[in-house]
Order: structure tokens, then sequence, then C-alpha cells
């Protein structure tokens, strides 16, 4: 016999996320067992605790194994009540990379701050290139040091997502701890292969802290650019700098109820995605691109159906995104509107081509760095511009509760 926790835990109301680490830091990878069934999954955390959940992975229910032992179970409870409580809000520090030099602070309704590093530590010695900055940002921590470390990759991943969308995909986080064959150039100019391990590793930070808790610094303001000019022409080497309109997007991120943060977030995955996977493949970067699109658009209402396929007709995928990209995105510069209505559509067919293997982009299925073809070249034009048509569809979709058009690429 088993006591239900389910009630007295209030589940429903707890975050499911900080539940699982919760759990599992309670326990040793040895001592949990999993049983699937139809619907979900059975959880057995050592002996005492038993957790059922649904098919989504959020939990149902959870039990205290042996009824006899109610101190343990009121124990259990107590360190979970406190492990879920969030005590004031402390500065946590990541540092991310930037494609240009990251020069001054940046600091946002104190809710984040962009800084660059201090001079001693390590700069690649050209201009376009991983360039790393601190990121410092609000996390309020649990009594338990799995939860806030769940709470504050969340929270980081978050902000590397807004910043993504909004300053470009080129802001990278911390580089995986996988190994690669280097060339390293000693003082004479001569050549060594090794085999080494990607990281970067810098032993100091801005010492002092001012109020806030934000590190105190002797930078001066990051360069801004109005929003146009950011968005639209080529941006400056010597510098990375940020739209005069940064603090609007913010609160507009910040305001967005959590189903439309969900879909925000979802979008801007792919769309870091797509830029990531551009060294693997540029089919795959191109589809991540429709993907980010996707997340946003949702689909068309249900109308009649189509007499052929019997699916139907106001439900088009292909119209959805069409649409949404009328709305959010705009015209390109200089085109004529049937030629993008046109694009419009071959994009989306040619996503639905590639997802479904039955098609690639040249770049993929010739030896691209050999073939200079004018469809090649074509290719490459598309996946281009629905790049810049999909940040600029992610930002105007953001930024205004009427989702008005704000930014406009050529």
């Amino acid at each position: 016999m088993a006591l239900n926790l389910t009630r007295r835990l209030k589940l429903s109301s707890l975050d499911h996320g900080e539940l699982d680490c919760f759990l599992n830091s309670l326990i040793t990878d040895s001592t949990r067992e999993r049983r699937i069934f139809g619907e979900g999954s059975i959880d057995c955390f050592g002996d005492q605790i038993r957790t059922t959940r649904a098919k989504s992975g959020t939990f149902t229910k959870i039990e205290w194994c042996d009824a006899r032992d109610k101190p343990g179970a009121d124990a259990f409870i107590r360190d979970l009540s406190e492990a879920m409580s969030a005590a004031p809000a402390t500065i946590m520090r990541r540092v991310i990379f930037v494609p240009r030099p990251f020069l001054g602070a940046l600091r946002i309704d104190n809710g984040f701050q962009l800084v660059e590093l201090p001079p001693s530590s390590p700069r690649p010695q050209i201009t376009y290139a991983d360039h790393p900055c601190l990121l410092e940002f609000l996390v309020n921590p649990s009594a338990n040091k799995a939860v806030t470390e769940y709470r504050t990759e969340q929270e980081f991943t978050r902000l590397l997502a807004f910043l993504a969308v909004i300053l470009g995909p080129g802001i990278k986080g911390p580089p995986l701890p996988t190994k690669h064959w280097v060339l390293v150039q000693d003082d004479n100019g001569s050549h060594t292969s090794v085999f080494a391990q990607q990281g970067y590793w810098h032993e100091e930070l801005w010492p002092d802290r001012d109020k806030h808790g934000f590190s105190h610094h002797d930078c001066g303001p990051v360069p801004r650019l109005p929003e146009q000019r950011f968005y639209t022409d080529p941006l400056p080497f010597d510098a990375f700098p940020v739209p005069d309109s940064l603090e609007n997007s913010w609160r507009a991120f910040a305001c967005l109820d959590p189903k439309e943060t969900a879909r925000f977030l979802r979008a801007a995955y792919w769309y870091r995605a797509s830029h990531n996977l551009i060294s693997v493949s540029a089919s795959l970067s191109f589809s991540a691109y429709v993907f980010a699109i996707e997340a946003l658009c949702g689909r068309m209402p249900d109308g009649e159906k189509c007499e052929t396929c019997l699916r139907p007709r106001e439900n088009s995928a292909t119209r959805s995104f069409t649409e949404f990209l009328d709305r959010y995105g705009g015209v390109p510069a200089g085109e004529a509107p049937e030629w993008w209505s046109k694009a419009k559509d071959w994009f989306y067919d040619k996503r639905s081509k590639i997802v479904h293997g039955s098609d690639l982009l040249r770049a993929d299925s010739e030896a691209a760095h050999l073939v200079f073809s004018h469809l090649h070249s074509d290719d490459v034009h598309m996946r281009r511009l629905l790049a810049r048509f999909c940040q600029a569809a992610l930002i105007n979709w953001l930024r205004a509760p009427d989702r008005a058009h704000i930014c406009v690429v050529k």
C-alpha cells in the first residue's frame, strides 16, 4: 500500500522540469527504474518514491511506497517544498560569443547585462570570429543545487534564443567539450597538428559589483544603430553593434504569456539551428528556417474538403506559411509581388521535398565548391533571402500586440 502525495504536493502548480531535477538529485542512476505503458510511464526513484507520467512527460501522480512511513513522506514533502521555493534573485554569469569584437557594456532594464571581458581574457586575433563577452542575468536560486542549475540553464537558454533572433544567429553559447584536430602555429611560423578539446577558459572577471550585483566596469556603452539601418545595411566590422530598439523587443518578449513564449522559443531554436547547420547541410539549414516560421504561424481554420484528397482546403500548411510571411515579412525591396508569391510557394515546396527525402539543395548534391552553375547560385540566393525574412517575421510577430510590421529587410 502506498501513500498518494499528489494532492498534498499540489502537483499541477509545480514546474515539472524542476520536479524531475529534484527527484533525480535524490538517487543514483542505478536506483531508477522505468516501466513504459500505453499512455505514459511509471518511474521508481529508489525504494520509496514512485511517479506516474502522462505520454507528454508531465507528472500525474507521486506516491510514497511505504504507507507506514508517514514521517518519511512528510520529510520528502518538506524537502520538495523547499526545493521548489525561490530565494531572492542572484546574478549568474556565462560567457557567450558574438561574430565581431564586443566593446563596451549594455544593460537592459536590470534584467540582464552584456559586458566585454577584462583585457587579460583570451581573444581572437582576427575581426570576424567568435569574440567572447560576458552575459549576466538574474536567477532565483533553490535550496536544491540541481534545481538551481536547471533554473540557470533555462534562463540562459531563453536569453540566448532571444538575443539570437534580435541580434543575429551568430550569437553562440559555450562550445561543446568535444575534441578535434587543430593546427597550432608557433612563433617561427611552423604548424603542428594537435588533437585538442574545444573550450574557452578565462580566469578573471570584473572583480567589483554594483548595487544590483552586476559587474562594475570601466567600459563605455555598446555601439547602437537605428533599427532600420541595423537590419538592412551591412554592419561595421570593428565592433558588435545593437539596434536602438533592443529594449522595446525585450519588453515585448517579457510580456508574452507562457504559451506565446513557448512558441517563440521553439521558433528561435530553429532559427539558431539553421545557422549552426549550414556547415553540415545546406538543406537542413534551409528547412530549419521554414520550421522556425511554422512554429509561429499555426494552422488555418478548417473549411471545405478537397474532392480528390479529402483534406481541408482552408487547412493548407502552405497557405498558412505564405500568409504568415505576407503579414509579418513583407515583400523584398525591388522584387515584383508576382515573383514573391511564387517564391513563398517554392520555399514551402522545397522544405516538404527535403523533409520527405525526395530532394536536396544543390550544395548538398553536387561538389558545390567546384560547380558554379546559375542553379546553385539561385539556391544560395533563395536560402539567404529566406533567412532574412525569417528573422524579420519573428521580430515583427514579437514586437507589437497587433503584430504590425516593424522590421523591414532588403
